[in-house]
Order: C-alpha cells, then sequence, then structure tokens
C-alpha cells in the first residue's frame, strides 16, 4: 500500500497550477502569432497575446498592452516607451522596414508617450524593433503601400515616412511627412505626396490635429490617382479617409 507520501505527491501532480507568466519564457503561447522583438541585448520571441503579459530579461523589463490598434512595448520611463503596431491578422502583408520618429502624444498621462524607433515586419511575421535609428538589419522580404499598411494593421499614432520603395501598390516614397515642431523636433513637410498633403490640408491643422486630445496623424500614402489615406486615432477609435495629395 503506497504511503501518504506517495499518495500527496500524485494528488499535488494532478493539481492545474496557473502558469508562471511573470518569468521570462522565450515562447510564451499567449496568442496567434509568433513576434520577434530585438530590446538592446535581449531578443523575445513570444506569440502575440491576447492579455497583458509581463517579461523580463537580463537588460530590460518589458510590458504588453495589446488592443485594438497595437501593441504597447514599455520599459518603464516615458521615453523609453515603444508603441509596436502589430494588429496581424491572417491577411497580414509583408512590410518595408519603416522609420519612425517623435510619436505626437502630448499628454503625459497618455501610455503612448514615446520615442523613436525603428520596425518592421517581414514576410515571415517578424518585428524588429531598437532603440537607435539604422540599428536595424533589413531583414524585409517584400513591400506594400502605405494604404496596405494603415488597412491591414491599423498603425498607432506615428509620424514617419516610408524609406523604401513600396512594391505593390502604389510605390510609395513618403509615407507621412510631418514633423511637428516643439512636439517632436524637426520640421514640417517633406518631399512627395507627404508635403504635397500637408500644403492642402494646412500647416496649423496639421498641428491642432496632433495635439488635439493627444490625437495624431497617421500613415499618408501618395500611391496611384493621387489619393492618400490619413488615419486618425482618438478616444472613439480609428478614423480612416482619403484626402486628396495630387
Amino acid at each position: 500500500m503506497p504511503s501518504f507520501a506517495v499518495v500527496f505527491l500524485f494528488i499535488f501532480a494532478l493539481l492545474p497550477f496557473p502558469p508562471t507568466s511573470a518569468k521570462f519564457n522565450p515562447y510564451a503561447q499567449v496568442g496567434g502569432h509568433i513576434l520577434t522583438l530585438s530590446l538592446k541585448n535581449s531578443t523575445l520571441t513570444l506569440l502575440l497575446p491576447s492579455h497583458s503579459l509581463s517579461l523580463s530579461t537580463p537588460s530590460t523589463h518589458a510590458t504588453l498592452l495589446p488592443d485594438s490598434k497595437g501593441l504597447l512595448l514599455s520599459t518603464g520611463t516615458p521615453s523609453d516607451c515603444r508603441l509596436l503596431s502589430s494588429h496581424l491578422s491572417s491577411t497580414v502583408y509583408p512590410l518595408c522596414l519603416l522609420k519612425w520618429r517623435n510619436y505626437l502624444y502630448s499628454r503625459r498621462d497618455n501610455p503612448l508617450h514615446v520615442s523613436s524607433i525603428l520596425t518592421g515586419v517581414n514576410d515571415g511575421g517578424e518585428v524588429y524593433v531598437t532603440d537607435g535609428i539604422g540599428s536595424v538589419e533589413r531583414k524585409v522580404g517584400g513591400c506594400v503601400s502605405g494604404t496596405e499598411v494603415g488597412r491591414n494593421l491599423g498603425w498607432g499614432i506615428i509620424d514617419g515616412i516610408l524609406e523604401e520603395d513600396g512594391g505593390g501598390g502604389g510605390g510609395v516614397d513618403v509615407d507621412l511627412g510631418v514633423h511637428s515642431k516643439g512636439l517632436g523636433g524637426g520640421e514640417l513637410g517633406r518631399t512627395g505626396g507627404g508635403k504635397k498633403w500637408l500644403e492642402n490640408l494646412g500647416r496649423e491643422r496639421v498641428i491642432e490635429m496632433m495635439i488635439e486630445g493627444g490625437r495624431g496623424i497617421v500613415n499618408v500614402d501618395s500611391g496611384a490617382g493621387g489619393k492618400g489615406v490619413m488615419f486618425e486615432i482618438g478616444e472613439e477609435g480609428v478614423k480612416r479617409w482619403e484626402v486628396d495629395v495630387s
């Protein structure tokens, strides 16, 4: 007859215990898509979570806060917060490497108060994130226009340009040419569709929309036909409409 200790251990082993999500699991199965996040000297590989998930590594502490707009990747201070737009779906397209500069949220209590970042998604669905500008290895298998980026991923609040030519649907050179003095540094307007869009919409209105309620403008595509696509994110969610950039 088995001893009491053996029986106790057998029953104890059968009890359902919650996963130890506080500890870093490089293959945490908490969603439907594998993401690779390169943070300083650490590489985190995980599935897209359907809930908040905290990960601890030797060099950083990251908290993923997913919602319909993407993933907020926070390292604890406003200047180190990163927004990783990864509203992935089964129809996700391969993307060009995106250069993001000077996120536009102005409210201190908004978690999307972030700094510069480089990010991209390749054919395998891998996302690359870094602290600097120009230090990401370009593992991009194909590109789509800014319109497709916004339509399929629902980009967050960004102020950036699509550096490389779009390989499909529009050949986009400039995704968004907005750089606001006082909010992110730099100048308003660059070349291509972004600059033309700014001229048509008006500099003052652009600034107003940046700072109004902590909202910003994202993803202007200067694709075929002189039409651009503009996105604004506010408390009511994502707004999308076409603008004339011809």
